[in-house]
């Protein structure tokens, strides 16, 4: 987990309060397995109850699990009944224990905690009273917690005013000029090959950008286009994961406040493909705070963004940061060829993205320039809209 991401908890009561923050809702009927190496949260696996019986497929996908993560700690939490949370326990613990030394073993009911089991030492005879303790809300979880979404929120804040105003205009000027470029004209086909090799270059030099200046509005825009072409966009994550499996952080850090910036300097049609892509850099980077919020901010503005689907569903069922990295480091070679060449068809929702723009501008004095965005032959060349 990334430094910003950690929290320090005095009891189980703050702890509790913390997991519906990771799963990203209230826990029901599950029993979560929390792993950690040292202070560090590694992952949190939820399973299912009732747990009758280990199957020979469950056994298989836990030691395939624990043998991806880096931990040696952990903790059980389960939701629900006494009977069917103690015999959930009993029967995971083997599988657990060979690898694994417990911390806390804790069922939740009706409102209060049961500390099941402490470490040695632990020092809290009054919290594994039979009787329970009630359990926290949210609110009443540590300062450390509430200081950090705090600062995920600020981080995350949209730009507004004039910087808004600004960055609107060079946005509508940025699908301009992509037009003009490679958007054909009457009688001239369309580069493709040229666009795509050109969002590439984009993507791939960006975070370099980033870390000699701050990117223009203009450049924010033409990196906000070039993830609308699914193959870049596939790069893009790539080029994080490499960053970060490289383990530098200035680098890492680099890969992953482009994104970010992307997302909070664009809006309407062109932010949600930004959101998801910073959601996976930020989750894979360890910052799954960040991960959920970007992630919420792509699945509202578009719901059909597969990006940020896919990322709630990956921070809802707690999957380790390590197993979406390892899922986003195809090599740039591997990704082109299992794309092919560019094809036209590509280039849809770069082209309804341009629209959009156009369409939710404050045209006034830019009316020109609209229709002739509108008016180009890519835009009709793509009409119907590929399926």
């Amino acid at each position: 987990m990334h430094p910003a991401s950690q929290h320090r908890l005095n009891d189980p009561g703050q702890f509790l309060a913390l997991l519906p923050k990771l799963r990203g809702h209230d826990p029901a009927d599950e029993l979560l397995i929390v792993l950690r190496k040292g202070p560090i949260l590694t992952a949190v696996i939820p399973l299912q109850l009732p747990i009758t019986v280990i199957t020979p497929e469950l056994s298989l996908q836990l030691a395939a699990m624990l043998a991806d993560l880096d931990a040696d700690r952990y903790v059980l939490v389960g939701y629900g009944n006494a009977h069917t949370v103690d015999e959930a326990i009993d029967r995971i613990r083997p599988h657990l224990d060979a690898t694994l030394q417990a911390d806390l073993l804790i069922r939740v009911d009706s409102g209060r905690y049961y500390v099941r089991e402490c470490p040695p030492r632990c020092g809290c005879p009054q919290r594994c009273t039979p009787g329970g303790q009630p359990l926290p809300t949210p609110d009443d979880a540590s300062d450390d917690l509430r200081q950090h979404e705090q600062q995920v929120a600020d981080e995350l804040e949209p730009i507004s005013g004039a910087d808004r105003r600004a960055s609107d205009y060079e946005t509508l000027l940025a699908c301009l000029d992509v037009l003009a470029a490679y958007g054909g004209s009457h009688g001239n086909p369309i580069d493709v090959g040229a666009l795509v090799d050109d969002a590439r270059h984009r993507v791939k030099a960006a975070p370099t950008l980033a870390r000699q200046r701050t990117p223009s509005d203009r450049d924010i825009a033409r990196l906000a286009l070039a993830l609308h072409i699914a193959s870049v966009r596939d790069e893009a994550l790539a080029h994080t994961a490499a960053a970060i499996s490289a383990g530098d952080p200035d680098h890492v850090n680099a890969h992953v406040n482009v994104w970010r910036d992307v997302m909070r300097r664009t809006h309407g049609t062109l932010t949600a493909q930004a959101a998801g892509v910073y959601a996976a850099a930020a989750y894979a980077a360890g910052k799954p705070a960040h991960a959920a919020a970007a992630a919420a901010v792509a699945h509202d503005l578009n719901p059909s963004c597969e990006l940020g689907h896919l990322m709630l569903h990956i921070i809802d069922r707690g999957v380790p940061a390590n197993v979406v990295l390892a899922e986003t480091t195809a090599s740039i070679a591997e990704l082109r060829a299992k794309a092919g060449e560019p094809a036209l068809e590509w280039l849809a929702d770069l082209v309804a993205a341009i629209v959009g723009v156009v369409r939710t501008f404050p045209l006034h004095d830019m009316r020109a320039a609209a229709r002739l965005v509108l008016s180009y032959p890519l835009q009709r060349e793509l009409e119907p809209r590929p399926s």
